[in-house]
């Protein structure tokens, strides 16, 4: 699970976030949803991660390569178009 540490500290006067601050604020937030998570529901404040798999980390790899090539072509056929005029 993964806790929204940003959603903690926009309080005025908190400019830095630190691993003391992080810490603290994740023990109050299980302290308080202690019973929920005895009872396995979902918690308030904390929402559930899936870690890609391989396939999918070569899935994101090949999108951004594509996306990557695809403004680089147009920016040679713009070049070009330059050179020509």
């Amino acid at each position: 699970m993964i806790a929204a540490t940003s959603c903690w500290f926009s309080r005025r006067g908190v400019r830095k976030k630190t691993d003391r601050r992080d810490a603290n604020a994740l023990g109050n937030l299980l302290w308080v949803n202690r019973s929920r998570l005895l009872a396995g529901q979902n918690m308030n404040g904390l929402r559930r991660v899936v870690i890609p798999g391989h396939e999918d980390e070569e899935n994101r790899q090949l999108t951004a390569l594509r996306k990557r090539m695809g403004s680089e072509g147009r920016r040679f056929l713009r070049d070009s178009a330059v050179r020509l005029e």
